[in-house]
């Protein structure tokens, strides 16, 4: 599967947005970097569907003008004025080459969703492996409006019963981009979740 991070060297903040390549070229979330279209036009011409793990600003800041430049299918779970279909749990959808399930993840936000197949998965921001928390295995934060930090952990354990032990390739929405025994890291996240510690110390 073929992946760019378009914001990895951003220097404002903004989420990760993936652009993967394939049958139906897909951006999994689209940041909030002004640069991002260019960045985009640099790498394709076309753009089939737009994938939104959830609406936070940093998540959807250039939505508008990626939107209008693309013309592309608008997929997420909460109600969006551009949005075109609503992914629901358990979905299957087209990403690139390679077909994924849709999970709904509330917890980081009401509104979100993960997207997993037997090897790869983008999270979002319910785990990311490496952020200024913790290292290996980190959880989303729970204290912003629709926040749950009980239904982060069902979410985190809904992800681990639905992942494969082959699942190697974690593609998170903010962080590195992570290669190796997800499970493992996903499975971290999880306790270090469980202690119902705030996630950054005051």
């Amino acid at each position: 599967m073929d992946v760019c991070n378009l914001t990895h060297d951003s220097t404002v903040f903004t989420s990760n947005a993936y652009l993967i390549f394939g049958e139906r070229t897909t951006l999994i979330d689209v940041g909030s970097d002004p640069d991002t279209l260019e960045k985009i036009y640099r790498q394709t011409s076309t753009i089939d569907s737009i994938l939104l793990t959830h609406q936070h600003p940093d998540h959807i800041g250039s939505l508008h003008e990626i939107m209008g430049a693309f013309q592309p299918e608008l997929y997420c779970h909460a109600d969006h004025p551009l949005q075109t279909s609503k992914l629901n749990n358990g979905q299957k959808i087209l990403i690139g080459d390679e077909w994924y399930k849709t999970l709904h993840t509330p917890g980081h936000s009401k509104d979100h969703l993960i997207f997993l197949n037997s090897d790869s998965i983008f999270t979002g921001d319910v785990v990311v492996y490496s952020d200024s928390a913790s290292n290996r295995g980190s959880f989303g934060r729970t204290d912003l409006p629709g926040g749950s930090r009980e239904d982060l952990i069902c979410s985190i354990e809904s992800i681990l019963s639905n992942s494969s032990p082959n699942l190697t390739n974690m593609y998170s929405g903010h962080g590195p981009i992570f290669h190796g025994n997800v499970v493992e890291v996903i499975t971290t996240a999880l306790t270090r979740a469980r202690k119902r510690k705030p996630k950054y110390r005051s």
